[in-house]
């Protein structure tokens, strides 16, 4: 007669595995239902019938600039990108004037920072930046017209 054991261990283990796994998916599903009803807000706020988003370089810097409602008035979002530094700010109720961009990211005084004037023309889709890039203490003179792109 063969004698037979029966060896609990592996199936407690394949148990516990399969609760681990069941938890790693849902935590994961989770996640991604968040990701997307996040996404879905934010894309439908960002690319409305009434905003516009231009994206335009000139081999040194690149800048983007989306125009869109801010409660009862309009806003134009500006980022500056110069290799891993992007500075923002925004103009509020208008499409030109003084700005301020600062580095995301860089509450510190030694950030970059770009400081002077903007103006946007939807109709051209052109930028036109004028002032000084302050990058950690080195500064440099912005006198440029971006041609850009309208994004969608």
């Amino acid at each position: 007669m063969i004698a037979t054991t029966h060896c609990s261990a592996p199936s407690k283990l394949r148990h516990h595995l399969t609760r681990d796994f069941t938890r790693h998916v849902q935590k994961r599903m989770a996640a991604l239902a968040l990701a997307m009803i996040t996404g879905v807000f934010l894309s439908s706020a960002a690319f409305a019938a009434d905003s516009t988003w231009l994206l335009g370089d000139n081999g040194n810097l690149a800048v983007s600039t989306l125009e869109h409602r801010e409660g009862d008035g309009r806003a134009t979002s500006v980022t500056l990108i110069l290799g891993m530094h992007l500075l923002t700010g925004h103009l509020s109720d208008a499409d030109s004037g003084q700005i301020i961009l600062t580095e995301i990211g860089s509450a510190k005084s030694g950030g970059y920072k770009f400081k002077g004037s903007i103006s946007v023309d939807y109709g051209a889709s052109t930028i036109t930046l004028k002032g000084k890039l302050d990058m950690a203490g080195a500064t440099d003179d912005i006198n440029a017209v971006f041609k850009c792109k309208e994004m969608r």
